[in-house]
């Protein structure tokens, strides 16, 4: 078994607890829209509410508690899981104790960071109500233990133990969830999602600039996981009727997360979109069926070949159009000469107003470069060491943004070198991880809860 796999065996507890510690500072910090003004951020501070709702009511809306106090319940619940775990036994009082107390520092922590922006303010309500949060978390993992223990363990274990596609998949998922809800910036309200609505129905079709380049993530995306999935189910043994089920639950998928886009303000919202996953789903599935029983001495490293070719082109078609074809579009809208101030001022990416666009700019750089990591270590990993292909990788970073220099207005900035670099570098790893899954003798096995 390969040290990447045994290492997520390892950490996985901590990945998602540190993961989702993240996504809360995230989403505290979003738009990024940061205050400087001493001045105002006294008055922040003074205005704090250090009185409960439940002793001065009136000022705290039902919508609010309940969001506070559900958003820290997966945070207990991990926190639970990862003591247990680590402890080997069962949760007690004392641990409850730690876990809230983890939480409340959390909460704190999240708090203090919205004195800094202008549309959070901290208030001793949010504190309670997320460690409230914490603490029902834990509770919920106490009570689901012996469920856990006896029915979902060994489900989950049968799944994923000594079956390296479904690994993939499941890792694929969290990538759909990643790519298709980013930037994460919720407006769970009303108004935000009338008029989401209101805007898709007036252009069912919207089709903007960036449409094919997200239209091809998308397919390679969704492609992937069906593959894997169905590969999966079908080594599995799984009969025609539960492969049916999980090619409609693929193409649900589909829909649901383009409905869920509906709380993202800034993401456009297009039928297309879903009609992408549909296709890349309806590819992999034919893809398979004619290519079972193909190269059966072959490795499945090897086996998967003809379906990473495909995937390649399609990444090919992406980076053409994404990093070259929409500079070119623009080419002579933009002032080199301030563009390349832009690009070299180390500061310009925090000063620069909407850095909401800057965090989304950086998200795309590092996806569009994953995915060159992976192919390139899984074509070309034979003749050249991981260094040079991350060199490379790096290189041809500096291409684009010196591209985007001459041609798009105050688009190119170093930290975006940065990101690509990181980008290319998880991509690589990931194809390392993908080659010790499938092609270790002794099947790996699924991290033990």
């Amino acid at each position: 078994m390969g040290k990447k796999y045994r290492w997520l065996q390892r950490h996985w507890d901590r990945f998602l607890i540190g993961g989702y510690i993240f996504l809360i500072i995230y989403t505290t910090l979003v738009p990024f829209r940061f205050a400087k003004d001493p001045q105002y951020l006294l008055r922040k501070l003074s205005k704090i509410e250090w009185r409960l709702y439940f002793i001065h009511q009136g000022f705290y809306s039902g919508a609010d508690i309940l969001i506070n106090v559900l958003l820290f319940v997966p945070l207990g619940f991990f926190l639970a899981l990862h003591r247990q775990f680590r402890s080997l036994r069962e949760l007690r009082l004392p641990d409850f104790f730690w876990i809230t107390l983890q939480g409340m520092l959390v909460s704190g922590f999240v708090e203090s960071l919205q004195i800094f922006t202008y549309n959070r303010h901290p208030s001793a309500s949010d504190l309670f109500n997320n460690t409230l949060g914490t603490l029902l978390g834990a509770l919920l993992f106490y009570a689901c233990a012996p469920l856990l223990r006896t029915r979902i363990r060994p489900q989950v274990l049968s799944w994923f133990q000594g079956r390296p596609d479904n690994v993939m998949a499941a890792l694929l998922v969290g990538m759909v969830l990643f790519v298709q809800l980013a930037p994460f910036d919720f407006g769970l309200n009303t108004h935000v999602l009338a008029r989401q609505l209101r805007r898709f129905l007036a252009d069912p079709w919207q089709v903007n600039l960036w449409f094919p380049s997200e239209f091809l993530v998308l397919f390679l995306l969704y492609a992937q996981l069906a593959y894997f999935l169905m590969r999966g189910l079908q080594q599995m043994g799984s009969p025609f009727l539960i492969r049916f089920w999980a090619g409609l639950a693929l193409l649900a998928l589909a829909v649901i997360m383009e409905l869920i886009q509906f709380g993202v303000p800034d993401r456009r919202h297009s039928v297309l979109d879903v009609l992408a996953g549909w296709t890349a789903i309806v590819y992999a599935t034919v893809h398979l069926r004619a290519n079972n029983g193909n190269t059966v001495n072959a490795s499945v490293v090897e086996r998967d070949r003809p379906f990473f070719r495909m995937m390649a082109l399609v990444y090919v078609l992406l980076i053409a159009y994404h990093l070259f074809a929409i500079p070119l579009m623009h080419w002579g809208d933009a002032n080199a000469l301030e563009n390349w101030r832009y690009f070299v001022d180390p500061l310009a990416w925090l000063l620069r107003k909407d850095r909401m666009m800057t965090v989304v700019r950086l998200m795309e750089v590092a996806t569009l470069f994953f995915p060159l990591g992976f192919f390139a270590r899984y074509f070309l990993g034979k003749r050249f060491s991981r260094l040079t292909l991350l060199m490379g990788g790096v290189v041809f970073a500096l291409m684009t943004e010196g591209l985007q220099i001459v041609s798009l207005p105050l688009a190119a900035h170093w930290s975006q070198i940065i990101a690509g670099a990181l980008g290319m570098w998880a991509g690589l790893d990931f194809e390392g991880f993908y080659e010790e899954l499938f092609r270790t003798k002794n099947a790996a096995s699924a991290p033990k809860a």
